[in-house]
């Protein structure tokens, strides 16, 4: 059970966020939902608080160009993607807080590196790690 009343930030497109939310709420954890296509934002990104969101989870490439803004905050945050390639690598490199998870997703790996993140566990803090 989380121990954090933080909430986990999930970007990424609609079909995703309902599936995460689905897998986060079974381990009792709070959620914010924005969803993107590969066109850009269908809603504005919302306040990036470390007093408010503990995690934030994303995808790569379908939120590639709010990652700025999400490297800006001291929030940890993991980066779902297909394959990693040059682009990703380049992206991830110098990032501090963050995990990259390749898909498809081992579910349990995921819950459990997110209560980990979310109860204040151990964090990358120095850079990235590929789960």
């Amino acid at each position: 059970m989380p121990t954090s009343r933080k909430k986990i930030l999930i970007i990424d497109e609609s079909g995703f966020c309902r599936v995460c939310c689905a897998l986060l709420k079974v381990a009792g954890f709070g959620m914010k939902t924005c969803t993107y296509n590969m066109k850009g934002s269908n809603n504005p990104l919302p306040s990036l608080d470390q007093n408010k969101i503990g995690l934030i989870v994303t995808s790569y490439p379908y939120s590639h160009f709010v990652l700025n803004e999400i490297k800006k905050s001291r929030i940890p945050f993991i980066i779902l993607s297909d394959n990693i390639d040059s682009r990703l690598i380049s992206m991830l490199k110098g990032l501090a807080n963050s995990y990259c998870m390749i898909k498809p997703i081992d579910y349990q790996k995921f819950r459990e590196l997110v209560t980990e993140i979310m109860n204040g566990g151990s964090v990358a803090k120095k850079g990235f790690s590929i789960v």
